[in-house]
C-alpha cells in the first residue's frame, strides 16, 4: 500500500528523523476508520522502518468493494505517533464469475489467404471462380473443411471436379535477432517489437556483447514489410548494430539481414554529458 496523504510538512521534519514502527488500519467504512477501528485489518504496532510493499494481512477482500485505510507512524526522535490522512481504494474483480462483460477484440486473420481458386472439371472445360467463397469459409471456420459441391457450388453436375488454388500463408515462425553495441528499439511496420527498453543489458564491451531475439510473426503483413532500428550509443563509443530475420513460410526457410543497402539518418536526439563521475548528463 502507499498512502496519498501527508504526515508532516518539510519544515516539520527535524534532522535525523527516521521511522521505527508503523500500524496500518483497513476499514469497510469511513465511520470505522474515524474511530480507529480496522474492522478489515489492524496490523498492530510493527517495529520496522519499512514504508513500501507492506502486504495486506486482513480479512478476505471482496470484488468491487471500497475500503478505507490509514497508517500510523512512530519516529526515532519522538514517542508520539502520527496518523496519515485517510485514503481509500476500490477492489477490482477477483473472480471470473464477477464479470458479466465478454471478451472482445479484432478477429484473427486466417493463416492462409487464397489469391485464386477455381472449381473445375478434370478436363478444364467447365469451371467456376470460387475465390471469394473459399476465403469466407476459411475465415469462418479458422481451419480445414471438406471440398464439396455443397460448400463451393457445382459448376458441372455429375462430373468429377478439382479445386485449383493459388494461396499465401503466414509465417510458421519469424524470429528477428538484433546484436547491438549500444541501446536500440526494433520496429516492424511502424510497431515496436517487445516492451523492453534500454536494451541490450550493460556489459563489458571489450569482452562481450548481447543479442536479443524477438518473435515478429504477428507484426509481418502480406506484401512489403519494413524493419526499422532506432539506435543510440549507450555505453559504447560508436553506434554499431546488425539484425537478421529468420522465417519459415510454407515449410521453406527465408532469411534477410542488415547490409550496405540499408538506409540510415541521424536522430533528432543527442547525448549530453561526458559519462564521467558527476557529469553523466542525459539526452537532448
Amino acid at each position: 500500500m502507499q498512502h496519498t496523504g501527508s504526515l508532516v510538512t518539510p519544515t516539520d521534519v527535524p534532522r535525523g528523523l527516521r521511522q521505527i514502527a508503523f500500524r496500518v488500519l483497513v476499514a469497510s467504512s469511513t465511520g470505522s476508520l474515524e474511530k480507529n477501528h480496522g474492522d478489515m485489518w489492524d496490523s498492530g504496532v510493527v517495529r520496522s522502518d519499512k514504508s513500501t510493499d507492506v502486504e495486506y494481512g486482513g480479512k478476505r477482500l471482496l470484488s468491487g468493494k471500497r475500503y478505507h485505510w490509514k497508517v500510523q507512524l512512530w519516529g526515532n526522535l519522538s514517542h508520539e505517533p502520527r496518523w496519515s490522512q485517510p485514503s481509500a481504494w476500490t477492489m477490482g474483480y477477483l473472480q471470473s464469475g464477477d464479470w458479466k462483460a465478454l471478451w472482445i477484440g479484432p478477429k484473427l486473420p486466417p493463416a492462409v489467404k487464397v489469391l485464386s481458386a477455381r472449381f473445375e472439371t478434370l478436363d478444364g472445360t467447365v469451371s467456376a471462380d470460387v475465390t471469394g467463397r473459399l476465403n469466407e469459409l476459411i475465415s469462418a471456420q479458422q481451419g480445414g473443411f471438406k471440398v464439396s459441391p455443397d460448400a463451393l457450388g457445382d459448376p458441372a453436375l455429375g462430373k468429377l471436379k478439382q479445386l485449383k488454388l493459388i494461396y499465401v500463408e503466414k509465417p510458421e515462425s519469424a524470429l528477428l535477432t538484433v546484436n547491438s553495441l549500444g541501446y536500440f528499439e526494433l520496429y516492424v511496420n511502424g510497431v515496436k517489437a517487445g516492451k523492453d527498453v534500454l536494451t541490450p543489458a550493460v556489459s563489458e564491451l571489450k569482452a562481450q556483447n548481447f543479442s536479443t531475439v524477438y518473435d515478429v510473426s504477428k507484426l509481418l503483413v502480406e506484401g512489403n514489410n519494413c524493419i526499422g532500428l532506432w539506435c543510440g550509443k549507450g555505453w559504447s563509443d560508436a553506434t554499431a548494430i546488425r539484425a537478421q530475420l529468420d522465417a519459415v513460410i510454407d515449410g521453406k526457410s527465408f532469411r534477410v539481414g542488415t547490409d550496405s543497402s540499408w538506409l540510415t539518418q541521424p536522430s533528432d536526439r543527442e547525448r549530453i554529458g561526458n559519462r564521467t563521475w558527476n557529469d553523466f548528463g542525459g539526452e537532448r
